[in-house]
Protein backbone atom coordinates (compact mmCIF):
# COMPACT_ATOMS: atom_id res chain seq x y z
CA UNK A 1 0.00 0.00 0.00
CA UNK A 2 1.68 3.46 -1.07
CA UNK A 3 1.62 6.02 1.41
CA UNK A 4 2.44 9.96 1.33
CA UNK A 5 2.87 12.57 4.06
CA UNK A 6 0.78 15.36 4.46
CA UNK A 7 1.04 18.35 6.80
CA UNK A 8 -0.99 21.61 8.15
CA UNK A 9 -4.15 21.61 10.42
CA UNK A 10 -6.66 22.08 7.51
CA UNK A 11 -4.87 18.92 5.35
CA UNK A 12 -5.38 16.68 8.01
CA UNK A 13 -8.95 17.58 9.35
CA UNK A 14 -9.72 17.28 5.57
CA UNK A 15 -8.32 13.64 5.75
CA UNK A 16 -10.03 12.81 8.46
CA UNK A 17 -13.43 13.83 7.15
CA UNK A 18 -12.56 11.98 3.77
CA UNK A 19 -11.78 9.21 6.06
CA UNK A 20 -8.24 8.44 4.53
CA UNK A 21 -6.62 5.85 6.57
CA UNK A 22 -4.13 7.03 8.30
CA UNK A 23 -1.21 5.33 9.70
CA UNK A 24 0.75 7.69 12.45
CA UNK A 25 0.54 11.20 13.44
CA UNK A 26 3.56 13.24 14.40
CA UNK A 27 3.01 16.36 16.71
CA UNK A 28 5.92 18.54 17.80
CA UNK A 29 6.71 17.85 21.28
CA UNK A 30 5.39 20.35 24.18
CA UNK A 31 2.63 21.71 21.51
CA UNK A 32 -0.65 22.06 23.36
CA UNK A 33 -3.06 24.78 21.44
CA UNK A 34 -6.77 23.54 21.69
CA UNK A 35 -6.53 23.44 17.87
CA UNK A 36 -4.24 21.04 17.86
CA UNK A 37 -5.12 19.19 21.13
CA UNK A 38 -8.45 18.55 19.82
CA UNK A 39 -6.75 17.24 16.40
CA UNK A 40 -4.80 14.55 17.72
CA UNK A 41 -7.64 13.39 20.36
CA UNK A 42 -9.81 12.96 16.57
CA UNK A 43 -6.42 10.68 15.36
CA UNK A 44 -6.53 9.16 18.76
CA UNK A 45 -9.89 7.86 19.00
CA UNK A 46 -9.72 6.26 15.09
CA UNK A 47 -6.66 4.25 16.57
CA UNK A 48 -3.63 6.33 15.05
CA UNK A 49 -0.58 5.66 16.78
CA UNK A 50 0.55 9.14 17.88
CA UNK A 51 4.12 10.32 18.15
CA UNK A 52 5.68 13.41 19.70
CA UNK A 53 8.79 14.91 17.97
CA UNK A 54 11.08 17.42 17.86
CA UNK A 55 10.87 20.68 15.29
CA UNK A 56 14.02 19.53 13.22
CA UNK A 57 12.31 15.80 12.92
CA UNK A 58 9.69 17.64 11.57
CA UNK A 59 10.67 20.18 9.16
CA UNK A 60 12.88 17.20 7.68
CA UNK A 61 9.79 15.18 7.25
CA UNK A 62 8.00 17.57 5.56
CA UNK A 63 10.43 18.85 3.24
CA UNK A 64 10.81 22.30 4.84
CA UNK A 65 7.14 23.39 4.57
CA UNK A 66 5.07 24.59 7.04
CA UNK A 67 3.73 22.53 9.00
CA UNK A 68 2.30 23.95 11.57
CA UNK A 69 3.32 21.54 14.25
CA UNK A 70 1.50 18.44 13.04
CA UNK A 71 1.88 15.49 10.28
CA UNK A 72 0.89 12.40 9.35
CA UNK A 73 1.35 9.14 7.25
CA UNK A 74 -1.77 8.08 5.31
CA UNK A 75 -2.69 6.22 2.25
CA UNK A 76 -1.60 7.52 -0.83
CA UNK A 77 -4.58 8.96 -2.89
CA UNK A 78 -5.57 7.27 -6.60
CA UNK A 79 -5.29 9.99 -8.65
CA UNK A 80 -7.11 8.97 -12.12
CA UNK A 81 -5.68 8.85 -15.75
CA UNK A 82 -6.88 9.05 -18.93
CA UNK A 83 -8.28 5.89 -19.01
CA UNK A 84 -10.13 7.01 -16.33
CA UNK A 85 -11.81 10.28 -18.02
CA UNK A 86 -13.70 8.18 -20.52
CA UNK A 87 -15.74 6.91 -17.89
CA UNK A 88 -15.59 9.87 -16.06
CA UNK A 89 -16.93 11.83 -18.97
CA UNK A 90 -19.55 8.84 -19.92
CA UNK A 91 -21.36 10.07 -16.27
CA UNK A 92 -20.85 13.44 -16.53
CA UNK A 93 -23.69 15.64 -15.61
CA UNK A 94 -25.38 17.58 -18.54
CA UNK A 95 -23.99 20.53 -16.24
CA UNK A 96 -20.77 19.79 -15.41
CA UNK A 97 -18.09 21.97 -15.08
CA UNK A 98 -14.28 20.90 -15.57
CA UNK A 99 -11.06 22.80 -15.06
CA UNK A 100 -8.02 21.93 -16.85
CA UNK A 101 -4.51 23.27 -15.81
CA UNK A 102 -1.83 23.51 -18.81
CA UNK A 103 1.00 23.00 -16.53
CA UNK A 104 1.08 24.85 -13.64
CA UNK A 105 4.31 24.28 -11.76
CA UNK A 106 3.83 25.33 -8.65
CA UNK A 107 2.38 23.14 -6.34
CA UNK A 108 0.69 25.96 -4.11
CA UNK A 109 -0.85 27.18 -6.84
CA UNK A 110 -2.18 23.75 -7.96
CA UNK A 111 -3.78 23.31 -4.35
CA UNK A 112 -5.35 26.76 -4.29
CA UNK A 113 -6.87 25.88 -7.64
CA UNK A 114 -7.78 22.55 -6.08
CA UNK A 115 -9.46 24.64 -2.94
CA UNK A 116 -11.25 27.00 -5.45
CA UNK A 117 -12.81 24.16 -7.30
CA UNK A 118 -14.10 22.45 -4.27
CA UNK A 119 -15.28 25.67 -3.38
CA UNK A 120 -17.37 26.21 -6.77
CA UNK A 121 -18.41 23.24 -7.63
CA UNK A 122 -15.93 21.42 -9.92
CA UNK A 123 -16.79 18.16 -10.77
CA UNK A 124 -13.47 17.07 -12.37
CA UNK A 125 -9.96 18.43 -12.29
CA UNK A 126 -7.74 17.73 -15.43
CA UNK A 127 -3.87 18.09 -15.11
CA UNK A 128 -0.97 16.84 -17.77
CA UNK A 129 1.66 14.13 -16.33
CA UNK A 130 4.08 15.93 -17.65
CA UNK A 131 5.27 19.42 -17.27
CA UNK A 132 3.55 20.22 -14.09
CA UNK A 133 3.32 20.33 -10.53
CA UNK A 134 2.64 17.29 -8.95
CA UNK A 135 0.01 16.63 -6.16
CA UNK A 136 2.27 16.14 -3.20
CA UNK A 137 1.96 17.23 0.50
CA UNK A 138 2.48 20.83 -0.68
CA UNK A 139 -0.18 21.50 -2.59
CA UNK A 140 -2.43 18.98 -0.51
CA UNK A 141 -2.31 21.67 2.26
CA UNK A 142 -2.60 24.32 -0.14
CA UNK A 143 -5.97 22.80 -1.34
CA UNK A 144 -7.06 22.38 2.44
CA UNK A 145 -9.61 19.50 1.74
CA UNK A 146 -9.90 20.58 -2.16
CA UNK A 147 -7.31 17.40 -3.01
CA UNK A 148 -10.02 14.50 -1.47
CA UNK A 149 -13.38 16.37 -2.60
CA UNK A 150 -12.78 16.68 -6.55
CA UNK A 151 -11.26 14.29 -8.17
CA UNK A 152 -8.01 15.03 -10.19
CA UNK A 153 -7.45 12.94 -13.48
CA UNK A 154 -4.02 13.13 -14.85
CA UNK A 155 -2.97 12.77 -18.81
CA UNK A 156 -0.02 11.94 -20.52
CA UNK A 157 -1.31 13.76 -23.36
CA UNK A 158 -3.45 17.23 -22.60
CA UNK A 159 -4.11 17.68 -26.20
CA UNK A 160 -5.89 14.39 -27.03
CA UNK A 161 -7.59 14.41 -23.66
CA UNK A 162 -8.70 18.35 -24.71
CA UNK A 163 -10.24 16.24 -27.77
CA UNK A 164 -11.70 14.20 -25.81
CA UNK A 165 -13.44 16.78 -23.21
CA UNK A 166 -14.87 18.68 -26.64
CA UNK A 167 -16.30 15.03 -27.91
CA UNK A 168 -18.08 14.73 -25.04
CA UNK A 169 -20.22 17.91 -25.60
CA UNK A 170 -18.09 20.33 -23.24
CA UNK A 171 -17.44 23.53 -24.28
CA UNK A 172 -13.69 24.62 -23.67
CA UNK A 173 -12.96 27.90 -22.51
CA UNK A 174 -9.64 29.37 -22.75
CA UNK A 175 -8.70 31.83 -20.55
CA UNK A 176 -6.79 34.72 -21.89
CA UNK A 177 -5.84 37.90 -21.07
CA UNK A 178 -5.75 39.24 -24.58
CA UNK A 179 -9.02 37.71 -25.41
CA UNK A 180 -11.43 40.73 -26.53
CA UNK A 181 -14.38 39.53 -24.42
CA UNK A 182 -14.89 39.41 -20.77
CA UNK A 183 -15.95 36.44 -18.90
CA UNK A 184 -19.05 38.20 -17.94
CA UNK A 185 -20.26 38.71 -21.01
CA UNK A 186 -21.12 35.13 -21.80
CA UNK A 187 -23.59 32.37 -20.24
CA UNK A 188 -22.06 29.14 -19.46
CA UNK A 189 -25.06 26.69 -19.03
CA UNK A 190 -24.12 23.25 -20.08
CA UNK A 191 -21.19 21.20 -19.77
CA UNK A 192 -17.94 23.82 -19.88
CA UNK A 193 -14.58 22.97 -18.92
CA UNK A 194 -12.75 25.87 -17.82
CA UNK A 195 -8.60 25.92 -19.34
CA UNK A 196 -5.84 27.93 -17.84
CA UNK A 197 -2.50 27.84 -18.81
CA UNK A 198 0.37 27.58 -16.18
CA UNK A 199 2.76 30.29 -14.81
CA UNK A 200 3.89 32.59 -16.92
CA UNK A 201 4.21 30.59 -20.19
CA UNK A 202 0.00 30.72 -20.52
CA UNK A 203 -1.87 28.49 -22.75
CA UNK A 204 0.31 26.56 -24.96
CA UNK A 205 -0.28 26.07 -28.67
CA UNK A 206 -2.18 22.80 -29.35
CA UNK A 207 -4.09 23.78 -25.63
CA UNK A 208 -5.04 26.90 -27.81
CA UNK A 209 -6.31 25.17 -30.70
CA UNK A 210 -8.30 23.06 -28.56
CA UNK A 211 -9.79 25.59 -26.76
CA UNK A 212 -13.22 26.68 -28.71
CA UNK A 213 -13.73 30.17 -26.85
CA UNK A 214 -11.59 32.52 -25.31
CA UNK A 215 -12.06 35.10 -22.31
CA UNK A 216 -10.16 37.52 -19.84
CA UNK A 217 -10.88 38.56 -16.50
CA UNK A 218 -11.26 42.48 -16.82
CA UNK A 219 -8.32 44.30 -15.23
CA UNK A 220 -9.25 48.04 -12.90
CA UNK A 221 -5.84 48.88 -11.95
CA UNK A 222 -2.46 48.85 -12.84
CA UNK A 223 -1.36 45.15 -12.50
CA UNK A 224 -1.20 43.86 -15.70
CA UNK A 225 -1.50 40.16 -14.61
CA UNK A 226 -2.90 37.38 -11.81
CA UNK A 227 -1.16 35.00 -10.18
CA UNK A 228 -2.62 31.50 -12.03
CA UNK A 229 -4.57 30.55 -8.74
CA UNK A 230 -5.93 33.73 -8.03
CA UNK A 231 -7.61 34.05 -11.54
CA UNK A 232 -8.62 30.26 -11.48
CA UNK A 233 -11.05 31.37 -8.30
CA UNK A 234 -12.31 34.27 -10.16
CA UNK A 235 -13.47 32.89 -13.02
CA UNK A 236 -14.79 29.90 -11.39
CA UNK A 237 -16.83 31.96 -9.54
CA UNK A 238 -18.13 33.84 -12.06
CA UNK A 239 -19.01 30.42 -14.06
CA UNK A 240 -20.95 29.42 -11.02
CA UNK A 241 -22.88 32.79 -10.42
CA UNK A 242 -24.15 32.73 -13.60
CA UNK A 243 -25.19 29.28 -13.68
CA UNK A 244 -26.75 30.11 -10.54
CA UNK A 245 -28.30 33.21 -11.78
CA UNK A 246 -32.58 33.45 -12.69
CA UNK A 247 -33.08 32.84 -16.08
CA UNK A 248 -30.22 31.20 -17.14
CA UNK A 249 -31.17 27.96 -19.17
CA UNK A 250 -28.82 25.37 -20.86
CA UNK A 251 -28.45 26.62 -24.50
CA UNK A 252 -25.48 26.42 -26.23
CA UNK A 253 -26.85 29.52 -28.29
CA UNK A 254 -26.00 31.71 -25.57
CA UNK A 255 -21.89 30.73 -25.89
CA UNK A 256 -19.48 33.84 -26.62
CA UNK A 257 -19.59 34.03 -30.44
Amino acid sequence: MKTERIYGMHALDAALLAQRVCFRLYVLEGRCGPRLTALRRRFEAADVPVFEVSRSTLDRMSGGGVHQGVLAEVEAVSRGSAENLGGWLAQASETAVMLVLDGVQDPRNLGACLRSAAAFGVSCVVVPRHGAAPMHALAVKAASGGAEQVPTLTVPNLARALREIREAGFWLIGLDPHASRSIDEGSFSDRTALVLGGEGAGLKRLTREACQDFVRIPMRGSAESLNVSVAAGIALYVLAEQRSGPGVAPNRENRLK
